[in-house]
């Protein structure tokens, strides 16, 4: 896999594309594979990971959140807060250009996405905070994101116009919002009617089988694209540190604000793996969007060079996403971890898992 220290100039690229291209005989691996598998294929997995979360989401918790929201709203103030400004000071260190900067930035302001209510759900937190906290991020996302990219011109010195495609975002965000909402509407059902057994065993299915597929795709999205990825030192770094950075600072404003407000006299109850919670959806952001976002503009044929900037780099932030959650996940399943943390639950609440609260 080709890692540049700094990315190649359209000419540069276009010599090794061609050296590529003769060194494979003019086919290069993965080429037989359809844009769809990858591109579509994504699509469909998040809409049904999506439903699976709806699956195992109690719809009275989720709009007891929305109605006393200050989980979500510590989670949109690092979303759209915190991680974009993340993201400027990373632009402003490293060397990048304006294509990386786009994809970047893209991702660092991009709302929560599925792939990060997957790993709540394995590492047992909060899913209904976690859900209530994707569709309102997902809602702001369709003013917020579009107003932080006009800040990457002004970062890299470029009078390029970036036009953002509101619908690819807006199908994005509906692949995310409505098979979670159909999914909660029949563990409703469930609940109501009796069947909750069926609901519960077409969740674990669900779940288990949108989790390997992701892994699945992503495996087929490097082997089919990275010969012909730009793909910097910069990236990399990027992708790997974001999702440990936006989860440890998130989690900690989250507890600092929880005991701030009980110092002022609200007394709002969060344990440790609803702080967690918000850590997870503000660090994992949506990169099927950044991906959606980048290929309509630089599909076309004549922007090889803009496409082999942007398209990899949402493969490889999803790629440390899964790292990332299976680290935190197998922290959780420690036997140690797990149980100091319901010690503390107990200590804090008098009870395990405790629902939030205000008094």
């Amino acid at each position: 896999m080709p890692i540049y220290v700094s990315a190649p100039n359209k000419t540069e690229f276009m010599v090794n594309l061609v050296e590529l291209m003769v060194e494979y005989n003019g086919t290069l691996p993965g080429s037989n594979i359809p844009n769809a598998v990858v591109g579509d294929g994504a699509f469909w997995t998040l809409a049904v990971g999506m439903l699976a979360m709806g699956l195992a989401t109690d719809p009275a918790q989720v709009l007891k959140y929305l109605k006393k929201p200050v989980g979500p709203l510590i989670g949109m103030l690092c979303q759209f807060v915190i991680m974009p400004c993340l993201a400027m000071i990373f632009l402003s260190a490293a060397s990048i250009g304006t294509y990386e900067a786009l994809v970047i930035m893209l991702y660092g302001c991009a709302p929560g996405g599925g792939i990060s209510n997957i790993i709540i759900y394995y590492m047992g937190g909060d899913l209904d905070l976690s859900i209530a906290m994707t569709m309102l991020s997902c809602v702001l996302a369709l003013g917020l994101t579009p107003a932080w990219l006009q800040v990457v011109p002004l970062m890299v010195d470029s009078k390029e116009e970036i036009t953002i495609p509101f619908e690819e975002i807006g199908t994005t965000l509906a692949a995310v919002i409505v098979p979670a909402l159909i999914g909660s509407f029949i563990n409703w059902l469930g609940q109501r009617y009796n069947f909750r057994k069926i609901v519960k065993i077409a969740n674990i299915f669900l779940a288990g089988a949108a989790s390997l597929t992701v892994i699945a795709i992503v495996i087929i999205g490097i082997y089919k694209y990275y010969l012909t990825a730009i793909i910097t030192v910069s990236q990399l770094v990027y992708a790997t540190f974001l999702p440990f950075f936006g989860f440890g600072i998130a989690s900690l404003l989250s507890f600092s604000v929880i005991k701030l407000l009980g110092k002022c006299g609200k007394d709002f109850k969060f344990d440790t793996l609803q702080h967690m919670t918000i850590g997870v959806e503000t660090a994992v952001q949506n990169g099927r969007m950044v991906n959606a976002i980048t290929l309509v503009l630089y599909s076309a044929k004549e922007k090889l060079y803009e496409n082999s900037s942007t398209f990899f780099f949402p493969i490889i932030a999803i790629s440390f996403q899964i790292v990332f959650g299976f680290v935190l996940i197998a922290f959780l399943r420690i036997p140690f971890f797990r149980n100091k943390i319901a010690r503390k639950e107990e200590k804090d609440f008098g009870m395990k898992n405790i629902a939030f609260t205000e008094n």
